[in-house]
C-alpha cells in the first residue's frame, strides 16, 4: 500500500492545526499543496536573507 493511500487531507483539520482556524472570511485550503504555499514562500524569503 502506498503512503498516499494511507494519508488523507482534511481541510478543516488543516485550518485548525496550522493556524487559520475556521474563519468565515478565510477559505480553507483545497489541498496540501495550497496549504504549504505560504510556508514555501517564507522559506524562500528566509533563504534569500541568509
Amino acid at each position: 500500500m502506498s503512503q498516499e493511500s494511507e494519508m488523507s487531507f482534511d481541510p478543516e483539520t488543516a485550518t485548525i492545526r496550522f493556524g487559520s482556524g475556521l474563519s468565515p472570511r478565510v477559505v480553507p485550503p483545497a489541498g496540501m499543496a495550497q496549504m504549504l504555499t505560504p510556508a514555501k514562500a517564507a522559506e524562500k524569503t528566509a533563504a534569500a536573507k541568509a
